[in-house]
């Protein structure tokens, strides 16, 4: 022992080169310094420092001392057994068989400028009795070839090369990097990532514990493949994330932008699933609680599959629907990208609602309806549907939708079925409600539009509505532009219709006269008068009418006919109807519901009598072709011009005064009988 000790220092004093051979013995050394060559197949214990121009030692070098410096070269074999200190690496150093550490405390220490390469492979490369392997701080990277890393917290993991297990739990340290480029299987170790960089271009697989943490990012591929109950760690995964294996998985908080495939035991979903690619991305069929959908990528649900919602689906993207998408009872969709639907949507599941609270949004796609609950439209703009859209809980328009040539159904019959409307906002098109109840007031395409039944309702009933767009015969002076066309199914009495208007389409003239005429330019008319509500740059303009009824006649003024238009326009004639007898001093006979005054154009439109003893008055008078006036009871004074185009009798002692004010013509083109007095001027 001393012989060699005494040997080495000369060695170091004099600087010599030459050839040292250790076949299988045990060199002891305090110190060795090498400078030749030296060719070592047993084992060199050194317990201080180790110097060598040598760049790989065979056999093994075992450090025994305390503190110790291993210097960056390649080993077979390295081992630590003092009683204790670290034993650090120094720079890059390559170890191809084992590491081994047993001593009391302290062991082989990794620093952070450093890297450590085991490329052992089949076993695992490193064994600790007692003492500590700290590769925390630095670079440990293992090599080619099949290989087991060694269950331990690491800084930089590199893996790569060939495919690799694990012997035990596996960390890689928040702040640190895993870089893998090859297929790593942790089997049922555990393997905890949470805060690390995942340069990952191969696959992880795990059928163990894993704890990443949401703030964790994984690229590539990551299994989980246990054939027992698993936990898929909250994360974001930008490659693929696969679970498989006969295991039961719990998924809580995960990110997917890239693909999601599953297999094997069942899923439960007990947090937020977010999809966030930036591109296209295929939604997997599955039951989540709660689902998030972003990145700005269109997402696509399964074709042939259903895809069900617990709680909640959230999504800024746009959204395809190609198999079918079901809400369960109270779940919540809050859309903000448009919605396309050529599967099935089935959002009508008890207390289900969906909420489209983007831009202007659209819901579209081959399906002939998407069914909701609770549909809300709220947001920054007006949506548009180029499918039927079916609502069977409440509809609330916060914001306004046009509905093109398709029909928003409410399927509700309940009166409060529909919400509040946003001020100005409408149903643009065709709206159809269910009607289950007299005596409640059921709002249509707007705040301003409803409809009442006193006596018997309908089985639905339906606008629509095209703001903006001229009615028949449309002239800007008269005319409000909208057109309007009701129908309904069912036969009905006693209806009180409301419609709006808004402030921009109301005739250039005499507003105040608005009133409802059919398709064929009839009047409606009911003897119940119409109400009017001028328009402002701030409300909504209304004509309301009560009493009318369901028929197939456009000649009949109180029926509503089904599928013809309902044009609002500018009259200053009263209308005389056939509902109330037609004696000029009955008001019910007026479909102004009041008997006319000296400021009333008044037309004569079907067998009117002047029977009663109170005199009558009138600004102009108009006497419909086919139709008569017999002033029998009473005189009439008419401050305009007067014309007969129809039948026209005074009865003895009756005066008919034409002109009263001074001006005036009585114009007559049809038969006039006189027993009593007619005067022409004042």
């Amino acid at each position: 022992m001393k012989r060699t000790q005494h040997t080495l220092h000369a060695l170091r004093g004099a600087y010599a080169v030459f050839l040292l051979i250790l076949s299988a013995g045990i060199l002891y050394g305090q110190h060795l310094v090498n400078t030749g060559t030296f060719t070592n197949n047993g084992t060199i214990k050194v317990k201080e420092n180790f110097t060598t121009s040598q760049d790989t030692f065979g056999g093994t070098v075992d450090f025994y001392g305390t503190a110790q410096t291993v210097p960056a070269i390649r080993y077979v074999n390295l081992s630590a057994s003092g009683v204790s200190g670290n034993k650090t690496f120094d720079g890059s150093t390559i170890v191809t068989g084992d590491i081994s550490v047993n001593q009391t405390s302290g062991g082989f220490l990794l620093s952070a400028s450093d890297t450590l390469e085991l490329q052992k492979t089949t076993s695992v490369p490193v064994s600790v009795t007692s003492g500590e392997f700290d590769v925390s701080a630095g670079t440990t990277k293992y090599g080619t070839g099949i290989q087991v890393i060694y269950g331990t917290t690491y800084k930089n993991l590199i893996a790569g090369g060939g495919n690799k297990s694990a012997s035990g739990t596996v960390i890689v340290a928040s702040g640190g990097t895993f870089t893998n480029s090859v297929t790593t299987n942790f089997g049922s170790n555990a393997f905890t990532g949470s805060g690390a960089t995942f340069a990952n271009s191969g696959t992880l697989q795990s059928a163990g514990i894993v704890t990443l943490g949401s703030g964790t990012s994984v690229n590539g591929t990551f299994e989980y493949t246990s054939g027992v109950a698993q936990s898929i760690a909250d994360a974001t995964y930008t490659g693929t994330l696969s679970l498989s294996g006969a295991g039961a998985k719990t998924v809580g908080t995960v990110t997917v932008a890239g693909s999601y495939a599953v297999a094997g035991g069942g899923r439960t979903y007990d947090g937020t699933f977010t999809y966030n690619s930036a591109s296209g991305q295929t939604i997997t069929a599955e039951t989540y609680d709660s689902l998030a959908l972003s990145g700005g990528g269109t997402k696509s649900f399964a074709a042939a599959a259903t895809t069900t919602i617990g709680t909640a689906l959230i999504t800024s993207d746009p959204v395809v629907v190609e198999g079918t998408l079901a809400l369960s009872n109270n779940a919540v969709a809050t859309l903000s990208g448009d919605l396309t639907v050529n599967g099935t949507l089935n959002a009508n599941a008890t207390g289900a609602t969906v909420i489209f609270n983007g831009a202007a949004q659209s819901i579209a796609g081959t399906a002939t309806v998407a069914s909701f609950t609770n549909l809300t439209l709220s947001g920054s703009a007006d949506k548009s549907a180029s499918i039927n859209l079916d609502v069977a809980g409440t509809f609330t328009p916060t914001q306004g939708i046009n509905m093109g040539s398709d029909t928003l159904i409410i399927s509700n019959s309940a009166a409060n079925a529909v919400g509040s409307y946003g001020h100005f906002e409408m149903v643009q098109g065709k709206m159809r409600r269910a009607i289950g109840t007299t005596a409640a007031t059921y709002v249509m395409n707007d705040s301003a539009t409803s409809v009442y039944f006193a006596e018997t309702v309908p089985t639905s009933f339906s606008l629509t509505v095209l703001p903006g767009t001229p009615p028949t015969g449309y002239t800007a002076a008269t005319h409000v532009n909208r057109k309007i066309t009701p129908s309904y199914s069912g036969a009905f009495s006693g209806l009180t219709m409301k419609l709006g208007y808004l402030d921009g389409e109301k005739p250039s003239a005499n507003e105040s006269k608005l009133r409802f005429f059919k398709s064929n330019g009839n009047k409606l008319s009911t003897g119940q008068g119409t109400v009017r509500t001028p328009s402002s740059s701030s409300s909504w303009g209304v004509i309301a009418m009560s009493g009318i009824a369901d028929g197939s006649s456009t000649a009949i003024d109180s029926e509503l006919v089904a599928g013809s238009e309902l044009i609002m326009k500018n009259t200053g004639a009263a209308l005389i109807t056939l509902a109330d007898g037609g004696d000029w001093n009955t008001a019910g006979a007026w479909d102004e519901g009041y008997v006319p005054t000296s400021t009333d154009d008044v037309e004569i439109a079907h067998v009117t009598t002047l029977s009663t003893a109170t005199n009558a008055v009138a600004s102009t008078l108009t006497i419909n072709s086919s139709q008569s006036l017999n002033i029998s009871g009473a005189n009439l004074t008419v401050s305009g011009n007067a014309t007969n185009n129809g039948s026209l009798t005074i009865g003895t002692s009756r005066t008919l005064q034409v002109g009263s004010t001074g001006t005036g013509t009585l114009t007559n083109a049809g038969s006039v009988v006189n027993n009593g007095t007619v005067m022409i001027g004042d």
